[in-house]
């Protein structure tokens, strides 16, 4: 599955001081605010996350992160105070976070299985968890529309026109 990626990243997420006794919660809040939702930052769709906090350094200066399947580690995340001009005066929170992405690119095709049959509309179920809609005019004109689709559950391909856009293939 190309369009699925995991990726590993070092954020900052900036806590509100009402969470200041839950900053575990309220980290894992705000990113998973962002789950199922197009994010420009990591280019593509946030499907799932997993996060280590900083929780110091080590003699050498470099970054000790809290390992999630160790139990016998657990401590209080780093967080620096800042105040940020004209704000309610949040601090961030450093995190190393391993994330699944979702990031079809041009050309790239999906499989698709058909969940119900309009007129003028094929609404499909894409790898099993994206919900899409094909509308008979967002095919382009050099295109035809298909509608020799006979019944739920048949398999269709689709292929990636931009990220927003899939185009129908062949079924």
């Amino acid at each position: 599955m190309e369009a699925l990626r995991k990726a590993e990243a070092e954020l900052t997420v900036y806590v509100h001081p009402s969470n200041a006794k839950r900053v575990r919660h309220a980290v894992s809040r705000q990113l998973s605010a962002l789950l199922f939702t197009y994010v420009d930052r990591f280019d593509g769709v946030l499907l799932m996350h997993e996060v280590s906090f900083l929780i110091g350094k080590d003699k050498e200066g470099k970054p000790i992160y809290e390992r999630s399947d160790r139990n016998d580690q657990i401590a209080e995340p780093v967080s620096y105070g800042k105040i940020m001009n004209g704000l309610v005066p949040y601090f961030s929170v450093q995190v190393h976070a391993t994330l699944l992405l979702f990031s079809p690119q041009p050309d790239m095709i999906l499989e698709g299985m058909v969940e119900m049959i309009g007129k003028e509309s094929i609404h499909a179920i894409v790898l099993g968890v994206f919900s899409v809609a094909i509308m008979s005019e967002d095919i382009k004109f050099k295109f035809k529309w298909v509608s020799y689709i006979e019944k739920k559950n048949d398999i269709f391909y689709v292929m990636v026109w931009d990220f927003t856009f899939f185009l129908l293939v062949y079924i």
